[in-house]
């Protein structure tokens, strides 16, 4: 996340924008529960988390969007 808010910086971009991964049936319940990091029970989920410690993700360009509550308080 932090490297992709670098590549928008260094384009110009108006923001760079991070959301949550949905299922929209995409895939099995197990696949979908690997990939979401987001999930408390998820076992990278501290990981993620220090990854939203980055002061790059505080860049008046970033909008984390439905992560953002998983940025407060850190």
């Amino acid at each position: 996340m932090p490297d992709f808010v670098d590549l928008g910086i260094r384009y110009g971009a108006d923001h760079v924008g991070f959301s949550r991964l949905t299922n929209w049936g995409t895939f099995t319940a197990a696949d979908y529960a690997d990939r979401a990091v987001f999930m408390p029970t998820h076992p990278q989920h501290a990981a993620f988390r220090d990854v939203l410690r980055d002061p790059r993700l505080r860049h008046p360009t970033v909008v984390l969007n439905d992560l953002a509550e998983f940025s407060s308080g850190l």
